[in-house]
């Protein structure tokens, strides 16, 4: 019932914007683990036409020719989630333009398989196939022979190895490079052939492939973190630099591998569609098509579509740029700082700007995550108490965030659950505005000493004063939503002040466990990665996780603060939900983890299903969602629904 009366809502909502309704898809159908893939290859794609600019090359004989270039069996792009209904083929030539930063990690979608986008199984991606041993210890995957770096290098499991043996693992570093789901004291990688990488774990891992998604389908996973044959050049223990710390020369090499700072240098190897050749530091970055990249579409021709591609490295804070410049045709795609109220703007201004609006379902909502860990010891007791959190949610009227943030589209609620859908037991817990009972419950728990303005103190009498830490523009609406949280807080007599900080800030004091309230750009969801980076103990109580993560070593060598009761079963039932192979009780247990999380409130939420738009140039073509339906999909572009070696530019 609740779910109609979401599709009803938003469907009037639309229909007088656009002549056309929009009706909410079903939700996203719960992972289900992949079978082991057929290690069998597919046939091989006869070499088809290329890119008229490599085809000159080539004629000119500074290039190889394609079937020199691409592996022995390339990856054929034509999986059911990314079929474009148009009727023209992709058109090689032209430039892609985009305005966000982070729009450049879409580019590294690149990983050992692909989780298709209704997160119904996994495909071969740069690995051809895979099998787990019976008891999922081990993996083996069969890359892809033939595959080459964009400087012609071939790309085999030593390069893998490598990585994890003088990056991952290096004598070097202070701490092992952070990789989901990979132990480096416990796991081990094996290079069996050229093409063959076995990993064996030190314990059962049957969703290691959900595990190892990493942030845009791919960011920072082994596949593409670097290549060898180049960064030895960097590295202390192939080329030390004279008079350096070798710790510091390391630590100089592994930040230059992260964005933004892998942008700034052109030379470095990749495995993308395109590969960087111009960059202006918050400016422009300029790409050109990568010409040993290994996929081609259908048809056989090698991809990407587009000669160049060309971003403005605009950050989340810049959200009116990037709508300006969009709407004046200076790029050709817009998603990340988008919300519910661009969704008339969009609209109003289709035919003068030439764009179409898209509608989607992010599967992720804005959360906040509170720190029962804090290094204060006033602030861990009352962020440890339950009431106190559930207090504060009550404390909070949602329409209005919905209203003012969203555009009125959407649905309060703890957006625990996965997009399109309501669950009362879970979403609809502590969601309704009762400030005079969130007071009542704060008197009951010992805040009931006021000082001389009115606000309460610690128990001690000392002045308690709660900062919201968010990253301005991330996800679009946390400044707006921020500044109310905090407004309704204050009015139940809890001192609090928004303030916005750059990732890095927001890191370092989530490292030092010196924070109350942080922002959660990933909360919610359908799939298990959402227990690992949102609504799981790992994403709202990093201290906490680091503890449980090394819980099996000496006591004096756990990191972090050791969980206990509640959140300490929230991490004994994640623990089920990623080791066990019985598909029953893993269910079980995620929903169990709902509930108490619901109940216990660590980390809340406050609008769900709220449609968001995202913006394309009418040159812009083969884009996925586009083509063949009116209705709102429930996708996220954030983790593999986007990809741009796909699009094309119609000029005319």
């Amino acid at each position: 019932m609740l779910e109609r009366e979401i599709t009803r809502r938003t469907f009037l909502r639309l229909s007088a914007i656009a002549t056309t309704g929009a009706v909410m898809a079903a939700c996203a159908p719960a992972v289900q683990e992949a079978a082991p893939a057929e290690v069998e290859a597919a046939p091989a794609a006869a070499a088809g036409p290329e890119a008229p600019m490599l085809a000159e090359m080539v004629e000119a004989g500074t290039l190889p020719p394609l079937d020199e270039r691409l592996p022995d069996n390339p990856l054929v792009w034509d999986a059911k989630d990314v079929q474009i209904l148009e009727p023209e083929e992709g058109q090689y030539g032209g430039t892609l333009k985009l305005g966000h930063v982070k729009d450049i990690d879409m580019l590294a979608q690149i990983n050992y398989a692909r989780l298709l986008s209704d997160r119904s199984e996994f495909v071969a991606h740069f690995a051809e196939g895979w099998e787990f041993s019976d008891d999922s210890t081990s993996i083996t995957f069969y890359l892809r022979k033939g595959a080459r770096w964009s400087d012609g290098e071939p790309y085999t499991t030593a390069d893998i190895v490598w990585w994890w043996d003088n990056i991952v693992k290096s004598e070097y570093a202070d701490s092992p490079w952070s990789m989901y789901n990979l132990d480096p004291a416990g796991d081990e990688m094996i290079a069996v052939d050229d093409y063959t990488l076995q990993i064996n774990f030190g314990r059962s891992k049957p969703l290691f492939l959900l595990e190892t998604q990493g942030f845009s389908g791919g960011e920072n996973t082994p596949i593409d973190s670097c290549a060898p044959h180049y960064m030895e050049q960097f590295h202390p223990a192939f080329n030390p630099i004279d008079g350096k710390d070798p710790k510091e020369q390391f630590q100089e090499m592994v930040d230059a591998l992260r964005l933004p700072r892998y942008l700034e240098d052109p030379e470095r190897p990749v495995l993308w569609p395109w590969r960087i050749v111009d960059y202006k530091e918050g400016q422009l970055v300029r790409l050109e098509r990568n010409p040993y990249y290994w996929v081609v579409d259908k048809d056989g021709r090698q991809l990407p579509y587009t000669d160049y591609c060309e971003n403005f490295l605009l950050g989340d804070a810049d959200g009116e740029t990037e709508r300006l410049k969009f709407l004046a045709g200076e790029t050709h795609y817009i998603r990340r700082v988008t919300s519910g109220t661009d969704i008339v703007l969009f609209k109003e201004n289709e035919e003068k700007s030439q764009i179409d609006t898209l509608l989607y379902v992010r599967e992720t909502n804005l959360g906040i995550g509170f720190n029962t860990a804090h290094v204060d010891p006033n602030w861990a007791e009352v962020l440890g108490e339950p009431d106190f959190r559930r207090a504060l949610s009550i404390a909070v009227d949602r329409s209005l965030i919905l209203e003012t943030v969203y555009g009125g589209f959407g649905q309060v609620g703890q957006g625990i659950n996965e997009s399109g859908k309501y669950d009362p037991e879970i979403d609809g817990k502590w969601i309704d505005y009762d400030p005079d009972k969130a007071s009542e419950m704060l008197d009951a728990i010992g805040l009931d000493i006021r000082d001389d303005e009115g606000y309460r103190t610690f128990a001690d009498g000392t002045k308690m004063t709660l900062i919201a830490y968010f990253v301005s523009g991330w996800p679009a609406g946390s400044d707006d939503t921020f500044e109310i949280i905090t407004e309704y807080w204050n009015e139940v007599g809890v001192r609090s002040l928004p303030k916005s900080v750059q990732h890095p800030v927001r890191a370092e004091r989530i490292k030092n466990r010196d924070f109350e309230v942080y922002i959660l750009g990933w909360w919610g969801g359908t799939w298990l990665w959402d227990l690992i980076i949102g609504t799981g103990a790992h994403g709202f109580a990093p201290s906490n996780a680091s503890w449980w993560r090394n819980r099996d070593k000496p006591e004096g060598e756990r990191p972090g603060v050791e969980p206990t009761g509640a959140l300490r079963e929230l991490f004994e039932l994640e623990d089920i939900c990623f080791t066990t192979t019985d598909e029953a009780e893993r269910s079980d247990a995620l929903r169990r983890h709902k509930l108490l999380l619901a109940d216990q409130l660590f980390g809340m939420g406050f609008v769900q299903n709220s449609p968001k738009p995202i913006g394309v140039s009418k040159k812009l073509r083969g884009v996925w969602g586009r083509y063949g339906t009116d209705e709102i999909v429930v996708i996220n572009p954030d983790e593999g629904d986007t990809w741009f070696h796909q699009f094309w530019i119609d000029e005319g």
